[in-house]
């Protein structure tokens, strides 16, 4: 199947790249032609693309750049995703095909971290003062609006309400 936007097909993919779906890892193939020699000595056996600020491997192809994790999934499935790809352990460096699933937008960011400003240490829990008291409330996302879960004495309590919750409102997400 051709990606709509560069032409780019499994079949092209496959001739430059080997991937190893227990490691997750792309390493360039030998080519042949004009420019093999200098290609096979500075990059083929080599681990192919590079990581991006933002923890995401990039791998140049035809002169554009595409996700690894995309690349995995059209080299696993012989079609590009028709949707996110979401990495089950959270770890943007881990390729391998066991760790890759299909996701909508909504389900890919509920498999997210806690937020850089975050202050409780737990996902879900903010602190919240009602009437000069502290409180540490439970939050869940639901369709794009929160659920509260409760209010908790201390955060490791809401966390364990947010935990018991996840599974009930986000499945395997």
């Amino acid at each position: 199947m051709v990606n709509y936007r560069s032409g780019v097909t499994l079949d092209y993919v496959i001739s430059r790249l080997l991937y190893d779906a227990d490691t997750g890892v792309f390493t360039w193939l030998p080519i042949s032609g004009k420019w093999s020699s200098r290609w096979n000595k500075r990059y083929a056996g080599t681990v192919a693309g590079a990581i991006r600020d933002n923890g995401y491997r990039t791998i140049n192809i035809q002169n554009k750049s595409y996700l690894a994790h995309r690349i995995a999934w059209l080299m696993t499935t012989g079609e590009w995703p028709s949707a996110e790809i979401d990495h089950i352990n959270r770890n943007r460096e881990d390729n391998r095909r066991s760790n890759l699933r299909l996701a909508t937008h909504a389900e890919n960011m509920r498999n997210g971290t806690k937020l850089n400003t975050n202050k409780s240490g737990y996902v879900g829990v903010s602190l919240r003062r009602t009437a000069k008291v502290l409180k540490w409330r439970a939050l869940i996302g639901i369709d794009g609006k929160n659920k509260c879960l409760g209010s908790y004495a201390t955060p490791e309590e809401a966390a364990a309400a947010y935990r018991a919750a996840k599974p009930i409102y986000h499945g395997e997400f």
